[in-house]
């Protein structure tokens, strides 16, 4: 005769069981719909291309070679492509600063707010996730786009105009300063002309040729 615990056990195993097969059509669909087209693509970049957009099933690696080599048009001979290369080098080193940003700030905000009491932990959160869409919304391109598209070039200003700068002072020529705007001159407004009196005290007469 089976014991209450065994009972207990094989009801868990039971509801496991109708837990997985009742996800299982969810999760095939998800499954089929995430690694579908990547193994299409996958499929593709291993295809000889066509002539007019096409391709050809034929198998060929010069699409897999043409990520870091480049083919002459001439004499048919290997290069380093080094836009390639430059740009595979960009999206590696900009992985790998979101990867520390995110770390160095998600790790101690998720600690923080796992350590907040059961009444406080819900609005803690309502509240990082409202900073969190206010981030998206505020830097679309993230901290790592933020250093690429607007630290980065703004440095590099920088430092060409200290070394122009420098290079004046080294040959005698004053640094490149921005003047300061000079205010433009004010000019009082004219006097209006008083009547000068003549000798006996008394205004002047009219001019003549006019009627008295």
């Amino acid at each position: 005769m089976a014991t209450a615990e065994e009972v207990a056990k094989a009801a868990e195993r039971r509801d496991v069981r109708d837990r997985w097969l009742l996800s299982a059509p969810a999760l095939l669909v998800i499954f089929l719909a995430a690694t579908g087209p990547l193994l299409i693509v996958l499929i593709y970049s291993f295809l000889t291309p066509g002539p007019y957009g096409d391709v050809k099933w034929q198998f060929s690696p010069d699409a897999w070679l043409s990520v870091f080599m480049e083919r002459d048009i001439f004499d048919d001979t290997l290069s380093l492509a080094a836009a390639h290369v430059t740009i595979f080098w960009r999206s590696i080193k900009l992985a790998v600063i979101t990867t520390i940003a995110t770390l160095a700030l998600g790790f101690p905000t998720a600690y923080f707010m796992a350590t907040r009491s059961e009444k406080t932990r819900d609005l803690w959160l309502f509240l990082m996730a409202a900073l969190f869409i206010g981030v998206v919304m505020g830097f679309p391109d993230g901290l790592a786009g933020v250093f690429e598209n607007k630290v980065k070039p703004w440095w590099a200003r920088r430092r060409a105009a200290m070394a122009s700068d420098k290079l004046r002072r080294a040959s005698g020529f004053a640094p490149t300063l921005k003047p300061a705007p000079q205010a433009a001159p004010r000019t009082a407004p004219a006097a209006a002309s008083k009547p000068v009196p003549d000798a006996k005290g008394g205004m002047p007469g009219p001019v003549s040729g006019q009627g008295a």
